[in-house]
């Protein structure tokens, strides 16, 4: 498995982890991300793993939430069938990038749900964080969200100036992580 890749490529880094952070390089995103983790806590591969599934437990415990937003209610077992999902509980806790990934992209269906249902700057902030999140580390991840926010979003808007406004900013962002995702 990459995850004793992971663990000791992470214990024994040589490099800088502030430097070198490049969108798409999923595998040394990774790695500065584990050795930042093993500069601050024992050298435990355990103990990285179970931060990791916690991670994934955030993830599937935020898409939650986005389901609560988007219900108006809360209902657990919306929560238990998302975490007892086979392929949410073997990927989201295993030491690797499947459940930083996961986390983002929950970051951005959270941000979907709550425009869905509040609207506002904050709501397509979140959206792009948990796109900029995923793209950190799966590049090709960027159009695949983008092309969906931008429908909903011009479905949700209000009046041509607004709408022209966003035409723009989503075309910039889709041809930036598409270019991104040519370079990679």
């Amino acid at each position: 498995l990459d995850s004793f890749d992971y663990f000791f490529g992470a214990i024994n880094y040589g490099g800088s982890v502030t430097e070198g952070w490049v969108m798409g390089q999923g595998t040394p995103n990774i790695m500065r991300l584990y050795a930042i983790h093993a500069l601050v806590l024992p050298h435990s591969f355990h103990l990285m793993k179970v931060n990791t599934a916690f991670v994934g437990l955030g993830a599937i415990y935020l898409c939650y939430r986005a389901a609560v937003n988007f219900l108006g209610r809360e209902d657990r077992r919306v929560f238990y069938a998302m975490l007892l999902c086979p392929s949410s509980l073997l990927w989201s806790s295993t030491l690797g990038k499947d459940p930083l990934v996961l986390f983002g992209i929950s970051v951005y269906i959270f941000g979907v749900a709550r425009w869905y249902r509040h609207g506002g700057i904050l709501s397509i902030a979140i959206m792009g964080a948990g796109i900029v999140g995923a793209m950190f580390i799966r590049v090709w991840l960027g159009p695949i969200l983008l092309a969906p926010m931008a429908a909903f979003a011009l479905s949700r808007l209000r009046g041509g100036p607004a709408k022209l406004l966003l035409i723009g900013a989503m075309g910039g962002a889709f041809l930036f992580s598409i270019q991104r995702f040519q370079d990679r």
